[in-house]
């Protein structure tokens, strides 16, 4: 007879869902932990759909449980790309101005770049063209934030 009954049940096979099932089973060995997924598939909608970018939490604004969260999750998700040997491209980000004049913009982020833990560093015109030889800076400046990654979602779930 088929065992109706488990210890936890979670509605939703997407990246949350999976990431709690696992923990639960983590914490709890001997528990029955089931994923319901109205899919054929796990992570069939956003959490398969999305960039798989790392963010580093530096648009948000210093010490806001946000940034903080942002930047914690994109290292613990580096570290699991890394323990479990799925790639993971180190690529780094590089903000530009689109005008001269936006570069009390880019003052502005690496600010916040500093006060929430996160390297980010100015690079000249020469220094960008050696990151991405396709961009030009009307300020003469842009940021690069080495630590934005780009992981795959799929292979994660």
């Amino acid at each position: 007879m088929l065992d109706k009954t488990a210890d936890f049940l979670i509605l939703g096979g997407g990246i949350v869902g999976l990431s709690l099932a696992r923990e639960l089973k983590a914490r709890y060995q001997d528990s029955k932990v089931i994923v319901l997924e109205k899919e054929p598939a796990v992570g069939l909608h956003s959490s398969g759909r999305n960039s798989g970018v790392l963010h580093s939490g530096i648009y948000y604004p210093p010490d806001s449980l946000k940034a903080k969260l942002c930047r914690q999750g994109a290292l613990e998700m580096a570290d699991y790309h890394d323990q479990h040997k799925i790639p993971l491209d180190r690529r780094g980000k590089i903000l530009l101005p689109t005008r001269a004049e936006d570069q009390a913009q880019l003052e502005l982020l690496s600010n916040r770049a500093k006060t929430n833990q996160v390297d980010a560093v100015f690079v000249n015109e020469h220094e960008l063209k050696e990151l991405e030889p396709e961009v030009h800076t009307p300020s003469g400046q842009a940021l690069f934030i080495e630590s934005t990654s780009v992981g795959s979602p799929s292979i994660v779930m």
